[in-house]
């Protein structure tokens, strides 16, 4: 999806065309197309190496896992965007554009994020022993950290001359919250990967719990920041929000245990 929407963007810049409603249009197409090509490759290709029938678990256990883990990307994306849609009506039509610009630029760390924590869901379901799991939720969560701070670091410092080169002099009103919306990203890539290594262990339903606790964290935060400090108030509020899922998400982390083994073997097998 991300390379058809690129893809869309050059096509449109190279025609100059500029209606935002026909860009919709094509990027759902472009979505369309996707689906009915993925369901052509699974009709062309319908077995998957080393798969064993046998070891499919019950219904139930695919729905215990399945349905959280779905519903998971709902309270995840509202907390990435509720922000942009609140500013609709509280702020100008050109701040909104620039804050949305900002929080384009936030993302370029997401990448990182995204294939580490794709990564870690079949390591972590293919694990059974307790202790295997342990060693590698630890050692994924100094990768992640260290990944997230040296980001921060280099790309804080790096906004104030990135963001006007690439964009403009018209962007440089918020590169102040560009650099707060950095590292928001940042913070946001380690609960991404946090999400993914509870759904490793066949705990979908605390990334849920914790994408619920932070959109209500969003909500709060921005009824008493955007008022009074503006977008500097919305990237604040994201920052908050996120790093109140990171710690929902990393207290549970602590309970690994033994007694969960039979859940995870169970889990593991409807991943892989």
């Amino acid at each position: 999806p991300a390379i058809a929407w690129v893809s869309i963007l050059v096509v449109a810049w190279l025609s100059d065309y500029d209606d935002p409603f026909g860009l919709a249009i094509a990027f759902l197409l472009a979505h369309v197309v996707l689906v009915f090509a993925g369901m052509l490759l699974r009709m062309l290709y319908p077995h998957v190496e080393g798969r064993d029938g046998a070891d499919s678990p019950p219904g139930r256990v695919m729905l215990r896992y399945g349905l959280p883990s779905g519903l998971v990307g709902v309270p995840q994306v509202l907390n990435l965007r509720v922000d942009q849609v609140v500013m609709g009506w509280a702020v100008a039509r050109s701040d909104l554009g620039l804050y949305a610009t900002a929080v384009a630029w936030s993302t370029i760390v997401a990448p990182v994020f995204i294939g580490l924590g794709q990564l870690l869901v079949p390591r972590l379901a293919s694990i059974i022993h307790i202790d295997e799991q342990r060693r590698v939720v630890r050692r994924a969560l100094i990768v992640t950290l260290s990944a997230a701070i040296a980001m921060a670091v280099v790309g804080v410092p790096l906004t104030h001359v990135a963001l006007p080169l690439l964009l403009g002099d018209s962007v440089r009103p918020v590169v102040d919250v560009g650099q707060l919306l950095l590292v928001a990203g940042c913070i946001s890539g380690v609960q991404l990967v946090l999400g993914e290594i509870h759904r490793g262990l066949g705990r979908p339903r605390v990334s849920l719990i914790a994408e619920c606790i932070g959109l209500c964290a969003t909500a709060v935060c921005l009824a008493v920041l955007l008022p009074r400090y503006g977008l500097t108030g919305a990237a604040v509020s994201s920052i908050i929000s996120y790093s109140i899922v990171v710690l929902a998400l990393l207290i549970p982390l602590r309970r690994l245990r033994g007694s969960r083994q039979r859940v995870l073997h169970e889990t593991g097998s409807a991943v892989r």
